[in-house]
């Protein structure tokens, strides 16, 4: 998810770059880096598009990410404080939850709970997964209100279309 989190905010600066008034500022927080300089940097820049991973966006929140303190607790480490709030939910317009049902695998699923909570229940939801298992239905069916458009590419069973071939080239040189 770190990965994928920084391929869009790329993507996301590089297409604000080309906006008439270049007015968007994009920014990213994942975990894994230095928090300090994360949360320095965004409230330097003040984002209006913020791309960020569920551990670190709740910890920019001042909170303690439930998937933080089981790791800590499975350790044996006590659970770490929570820091200072520097990101504030209560404006969010929009919010998409991308990969949900490898944020569900990875242990998100409480964090998940508690972005949703904090962002208002007038912001627009998008929770997009590339599978419709039981996990990510229930997800669904506590994040989204009950006016939430469920729309599905392809079939919703895991098996692969006998139709899709998967094929792989190594192109050496320029």
């Amino acid at each position: 998810t770190r990965e994928l989190c920084l391929q869009i905010s790329s993507v996301a600066s590089k297409v604000a770059s080309h906006l008439p008034d270049a007015s968007i500022r994009v920014g990213s927080a994942v975990g894994g880096s230095d928090f300090q300089r994360q949360r320095d940097a965004l409230l330097s820049s003040r984002p209006q598009l913020l791309v960020a991973t569920p551990g670190r966006l709740l910890a920019l929140c001042g909170r303690v990410p439930a998937s933080t303190a089981a790791r800590q607790v499975a350790s044996g480490a006590p659970a770490p404080p929570a820091q200072p709030a520097s990101v504030a939910l209560d404006a969010v317009s929009l919010l998409v939850l991308d990969e949900a049902d490898r944020l569900l695998d990875l242990g998100f699923e409480a964090d998940l709970d508690a972005i949703v909570q904090m962002v208002p229940p007038s912001a627009q939801k998008f929770l997009f997964s590339a599978t419709w298992v039981p996990s990510v239905q229930a997800l669904t069916g506590r994040l989204l209100d009950e006016r939430a458009i469920h729309l599905s590419v392809g079939s919703e069973q895991l098996a692969l279309s006998a139709d899709v071939a998967l094929r792989f080239e190594v192109l050496r040189g320029k």
